[in-house]
């Protein structure tokens, strides 16, 4: 399958589970449910999360061949800022935002 066809069938489910992050977020080094979450979608993935630095996760996905190696990096923690939008998904915490996108 291509990219494109991967994309547009996850499409729906990758926003829905972006809107969810948005509607919970959690201050730096307190992201314990985003932590538990992000493991969930690893594990349901077949894919083998480790908890690291306290609230980090890493997971490694190994290739068909031996070579070179790409890392990525995602910040989890949100924004001390009151969100004031007025979209489906608006943070459901008091004072934390989640200023992605």
């Amino acid at each position: 399958m291509k990219v494109k066809e991967l994309a547009q069938r996850y499409e729906a489910y990758g926003i829905d589970l972006r809107r969810e992050f948005h509607m919970h977020p959690e201050s730096s080094m307190k992201e314990y449910e985003t932590q538990k979450r992000i493991m969930r979608e690893l594990d349901a993935l077949g894919l083998e999360g480790t908890a690291m630095g306290g609230t980090g996760v890493v997971a490694y996905i190994e290739g068909k061949n031996p070579g070179r190696t790409i890392g990525l990096r995602a910040d989890i923690d949100a924004l001390e800022v009151m969100e004031e939008n007025q979209h489906g998904f608006v943070s459901k915490t008091p004072g934390l935002m989640h200023g992605c996108g």
